[in-house]
């Protein structure tokens, strides 16, 4: 019996038909009034709890892992985030950009309006030289056609190597002076900017409330944001688009196992080309939706491929094999 990724790759060479969003059951294209905001407020709770438990705790040996993990529950809130930038947290628009704003983009430092311009820019212009994402994933940049190079470059991104780049963007609009196109103002960026202070402050003093530690914002909060929830972030966005061939294949899904679906690819962000495919259908009906895909030889020009750590190693064996003999 062939396998979902067999199949997809069958349906590829023969050619696949597109499946349009209106052929879609309507199911498949309803978004829930509950499930997004119940995904949010289960992402808070867990992340107060974590740094409750570390704060009470008292050991030092447990910082470093309450850091961690509440990097990666920091993942998931960009990750749920990106949903609400589709409309997916709930049907009224009103209150879907006031639970991503407040709720999620706010906290994690960026203005809203800013970052929903730049992602609608990478859905539009993928692989092209005004992609806003462009940044992370194409192999030509900062030298990553050398794989030792690309590997550091993904390793620095969680040791605060994106630190710089991301306080450009939120002051200018481009993360890299060369590289990144930029993204213009827009009417709402004071107040996204002001939404950004407020939700520190509420942070800051929300933590020292939680354990009775000043500190406790600056290390459980904004240094695992600026280290490995960033770097979760940034590997997992590279990842669904680098490539090393020639020309390069962009779109990338996984099938990953839990530890990645927790740390890396959250809310079903596995499914990264059904959802560049079709975007209207919520993140948790996307395994419904690659299943359909495949079934109607309709999974187009992605590729459904293994695990992240798997894509890592093939796009290293990619980039040896094409680097010129020494």
């Amino acid at each position: 019996m062939e396998t979902a990724a067999q199949v997809a790759a069958d349906a590829t060479a023969q050619g696949s038909r597109r499946l349009r969003s209106q052929e879609l059951p309507p199911k498949m294209r309803a978004i829930s009034r509950w499930r997004g905001s119940f995904d949010l407020a289960w992402t808070w709770a867990l992340i107060f709890v974590v740094v409750w438990s570390t704060l009470a705790n008292g050991s030092f040996w447990v910082v470093p892992l309450g850091l961690v993990v509440v990097g990666a529950l920091q993942n998931r809130m960009l990750v749920l985030w990106h949903h609400a930038i589709h409309q997916n947290l709930h049907p009224a628009r009103r209150i879907n950009d006031a639970l991503a704003r407040w709720g999620l983009i706010a906290p994690m430092g960026q203005p809203f309006g800013l970052m929903h311009r730049a992602h609608m820019r990478h859905h539009l212009r993928v692989g092209q030289a005004d992609d806003s994402d462009r940044w992370y994933y194409d192999l030509g940049l900062f030298g990553r056609r050398n794989p030792a190079r690309f590997r550091r470059w993904l390793l620095s991104s969680c040791v605060g190597g994106l630190l710089i780049p991301q306080v450009r963007k939120v002051l200018t609009g481009k993360r890299d002076r060369d590289f990144d196109p930029g993204m213009p103002t827009g009417p709402g960026d004071g107040y996204d900017r002001f939404a950004v202070l407020v939700a520190q402050a509420v942070l800051f003093g929300t933590f020292w409330a939680l354990g009775g530690a000043w500190w406790a914002y600056f290390v459980l909060w904004a240094l695992p944001a600026a280290t490995v929830g960033a770097g979760f972030n940034t590997l997992r966005t590279a990842l669904e688009h680098a490539d090393g061939e020639t020309p390069p294949r962009l779109y990338h899904s996984f099938r990953s196992g839990p530890l990645e679906r927790f740390f890396i690819a959250p809310f079903h962000m596995t499914h990264h080309w059904e959802h560049h495919l079709l975007m209207a259908v919520p993140y948790y009906h996307m395994p419904a939706l690659r299943r359909l895909l495949v079934e109607n030889n309709a999974y187009g020009d992605g590729q459904l491929v293994g695990s992240y750590r798997e894509r890592l190693a093939v796009i290293t064996m990619q980039l040896r094999s094409a680097a010129p003999p020494s």
